[in-house]
């Protein structure tokens, strides 16, 4: 399936990275049109005059065409399992009192693979009819995906004409099960979620340091709980049954599994069953015997893929390791994959490099100096950061190095190393921000972007601007999407509008003239003093961050301390309650400055003014002045320590702030204490959802009022 959609990409011609300012790659007069929110975006779109009113009394005519050969009847009788899975999530979304029916039409002909590609779609609603043109099953599946958002439009489906196709062939979304196990319905639950925004690959990490998650026959000791990590779900294997059940679950959903298994590397496991290492000659041997019989079980023709890891280690035969076991896998009938950092094995020719880079290495990417074809897993993972620095980042990068698929740059992957033990997973989405910046990533995927503008994962762009205009219009869009798949199932979604607020930025300044900065900004003196200011927006501002090394001081080095002041606006004395954040851990390296002390914002020493007064935290957590790590804690007993939720600011409640009638002055002072530390302000204000506001398991929504110029 993947080798078709990317042999479809390698025929386009590859557009020249153009050194401009960041383009939206749709027009943006088509989004604010839309009544509405679509993500990701369509290529192309007109909307008409009307609307397609269904519901269950409606009767459907379902016309299939497959290259020219056509076939009549009901919806539930012909069309393919995965668009008939969506198409009747639709019946129940809109309402129409009279008995009618309305025509599907669906035309599947090889001749749009030239103007649609192997993905795309051409949508047409009219009144009475609902029509789709695609080259392939994929395409058709993904207008159905659009249809389902067009149908949460509580007026009826409105009238429209979608053009739509990717941009990248390899949209994918990774998982690490090796470190901490997850459920086959959990993993069907994140396999929906892509499939409602069009990402086509799931690679799933099976094994890690404490377990190989996969059923063994030849050498039952893999699975011997003993052997695995101690409360590191030792007693969870996944079963061949249950890995042939996602595959069959996925591809219904036009997803592929790109099945991993980590070598030599990452393998504890390993040596504590053996009692030598997989690089080994005896353990190389037993890998082969593995890889054989995982392909037995999981067959190529569901399975073309499987990615052999090989990151992070140094071994004096790793050329020989590295060739010896892609060698096996392309023997077995699959396409090797590898990962190819800094740090990882040599990735041999014609195996293809998943580059990656983990915390402060932003440059370590250049996709002009790859050698052979590649995955870009450079956008930040979803555990290293927070998830409104993440959003940021993904809606303005360039994956790849290219506004599009070529024949070497064939994808993407937006990866989730949960690496701390988690006790309950259930937390895992939460803590790390997981489908906001998945939904975020689903737009860039699919439609690619002229140019990079990674620079406003610290900052946003300024009003007036079209990336701006872009930004605020997706916010708007991602806050309409939440809100509608919170109302079937209620998913964690830590992401508020943000792009509302305003701030004066000063300095960074020493820490020598800290007490002479603060004196000058509380006093309102601060154009006595020669120091920067900037005017940013956002509740978020990003100083310099801990991993990738981002934001808007990303050179300054720690012992210096930055400030942030703002107005609030209020129309009676009142309490406003705000997320309010100054760090929070990485999920994988534990590294933080830690829970604040009782009365106390951060371990950094913030302080908070409002309207000249110091204030005071008032709320006290019961980790106050807990989990500080300055280095990261893997292999250590505090990388067996679950996080708690209340380490995450956007996973705690708002806390209170007391207005007063008018204008209330703001000032928040960060300093910048180490480079463990992401140093920066999280300021949001929100209130207390209304029922119009209410879907699921949304509490608080942006309090907008602060910042009455914005309504």
């Amino acid at each position: 399936m993947l080798n078709a959609i990317i042999h479809s990409f390698a025929l386009l011609a590859c557009m020249p990275l153009i050194a401009a300012e960041w383009t939206s790659p749709h027009p943006l007069a088509q989004e604010e049109k839309a009544p509405v929110s679509l993500l990701p975006f369509p290529s192309q779109v007109e909307w008409k005059e009307g609307t397609l009113q269904m519901d269950e009394s409606t009767a459907w005519l379902a016309v299939l065409t497959v290259n020219g050969k056509t076939t009549e009847g009901k919806a539930s009788d012909i069309l393919p399992e995965g668009i008939r899975t969506v198409f009747k999530q639709l019946i129940h979304r809109n309402g129409h009192s009279k008995p009618r029916t309305c025509t599907l039409s669906i035309v599947l002909d090889k001749a749009d693979a030239e103007r649609l590609g192997a993905e795309g779609y051409q949508l047409d609603v009219a009144k009475n009819e609902i029509s789709v043109k695609a080259a392939t099953d994929a395409g058709a599946f993904y207008a159905m995906q659009t249809l389902r958002q067009l149908a949460a439009h509580p007026g009826g489906i409105p009238c429209c004409s979608i053009v739509d196709k990717p941009a990248y062939a390899i949209r994918g979304f990774l998982y690490d099960a090796g470190r901490n196990y997850r459920t086959i319905d959990d993993l069907k639950n994140h396999l929906d979620q892509m499939a409602k925004v069009k990402l086509n690959t799931f690679n799933w990490h099976l094994t890690d340091y404490p377990a190989w998650r996969i059923e063994c026959k030849k050498y039952p000791i893999l699975n011997d709980p003993s052997k695995r990590t101690k409360d590191r779900d030792v007693d969870k294997t996944y079963s061949y049954d249950e890995i042939r059940e996602l595959f069959r679950y996925a591809r219904e959903r036009h997803i592929q599994i790109i099945p991993e298994i980590d070598m030599p590397g990452h393998s504890d496991y390993f040596t504590r069953c053996f009692g030598f290492k997989m690089a080994s000659d005896k353990g190389q041997d037993i890998l082969e015997e593995l890889l054989e019989e995982f392909c037995q079980e999981i067959p190529a023709d569901i399975s073309p893929w499987l990615h052999i890891g090989a990151d992070e280690i140094h071994i004096p035969n790793a050329v020989q390791f590295a060739k010896r076991m892609s060698g096996k896998v392309k023997s077995l009938g699959r396409r090797p994959i590898q990962w190819g950092g800094k740090n990882d094995l040599p990735v041999p020719e014609g195996v293809v490099a998943q580059v990656w880079g983990d915390e402060g290495a932003q440059d370590a990417f250049k996709p002009g100096k790859q050698p052979g074809a590649f995955f870009d897993s450079t956008m930040g993972y979803l555990n290293a950061a927070d998830p409104a620095v993440l959003v940021r980042c993904n809606f303005f990068r360039q994956y790849c190095g290219t506004p599009q698929s070529t024949d070497k740059a064939l994808g993407t992957f937006l990866c989730l190393w949960p690496d701390v033990r988690v006790d309950d997973k259930s937390k895992i989405n939460m803590q790390s921000g997981v489908y906001p910046v998945m939904y975020t990533y689903a737009e860039r995927a699919w439609k690619g972007s002229q140019q990079d503008a990674s620079r406003y994962t610290g900052y946003l762009p300024k009003q007036g601007t079209e990336p701006r205009k872009a930004f605020e219009l997706f916010e708007k869009r991602l806050e309409d999407i939440q809100r509608a798949e919170s109302a079937d199932k209620a998913i964690p979604f830590p992401y508020w509008r943000d792009s509302f607020m305003r701030w004066t930025v000063v300095g960074p300044a020493p820490k020598a003239d800290a007490d002479n900065v603060r004196n000058a900004i509380l006093n309102g003196d601060l154009n006595k003093l020669n120091i920067a200011r900037r005017q940013e927006d956002g509740g978020n501002l990003s100083f310099r961050t801990r991993a990738r090394s981002e934001g808007m001081f990303r050179q300054q080095k720690p012992g210096v301390t930055a400030w942030a002041t703002t107005t609030l606006h209020s129309d009676s004395d009142r309490t406003m309650h705000a997320y309010v954040g100054f760090d929070a851990p990485g999920r994988a390296t534990r590294r933080c400055s830690g829970m604040p002390k009782a009365g106390e914002w951060s371990q950094c020493g913030t302080r908070i003014w409002l309207n000249g007064k110091e204030l005071k935290n008032p709320v006290t957590y019961r980790l106050a002045g807990q989990r500080r790590y300055e280095k990261h804690t893997w292999f250590q007993p505090a990388n067996e320590l679950p996080f708690d939720n209340e380490e995450f600011w956007w996973a705690r409640d708002p806390v209170p702030f007391q207005l007063q009638k008018g204008e209330n002055t703001l000032v928040i002072e960060q300093p910048y204490t180490g480079d463990f530390q992401s140093w920066g302000v999280s300021f949001i204000p929100v209130r207390k959802a209304e029922p119009a506001d209410r879907a699921g398991a949304i509490e608080w929504v942006p309090d907008r009022s602060v910042m009455p110029e914005k309504q």
